[in-house]
Parts: C-alpha cells; structure tokens; sequence
C-alpha cells in the first residue's frame, strides 16, 4: 500500500486498487453506474434512474461537505 503525500489531494494506492477524491471527469461514469437497478437498488439513498444533475450534487457533496 502507498500512501501518495506529493499531490495536493489525498491518494491511497495499491495493486489493485486507487483511492482518490472524485472528479468533475468521474461524474459520466457515476450516473451509468448508479442508473443499474442492481446497483441503486442496494444503495439506500441513490435514487433511480440517477440523472447527471444530481451527480454533480453528489460531487459538490462530496468534495467540499454536507454544508455547500
């Protein structure tokens, strides 16, 4: 495991996995994801079908707090 320190945001690495705060780039991805039934029917709070419009909630959410 590599714990990224150089970048600005936090980054957690391994072979197989990254873990790095989403990006404006993540959000096309987000919304096919979260649009499978199977999927959003296992989350409690994603609504379906899963616009872009409130992945970009989701994004702003999650990159700066519940507060903006």
């Amino acid at each position: 495991m590599h714990l990224d320190t150089t970048r600005l945001e936090p980054r957690l690495a391994t072979e197989r996995l990254v873990l790095r705060p989403f990006l404006a780039a993540d959000l096309e991805a987000i919304v096919s994801r979260a649009n499978d039934y199977a999927v959003s029917s296992m989350l409690a709070r994603v609504p379906f079908p899963y616009t872009l419009a409130e992945a970009a909630i989701f994004l702003t959410i999650a990159r700066h707090g519940a507060e903006a």
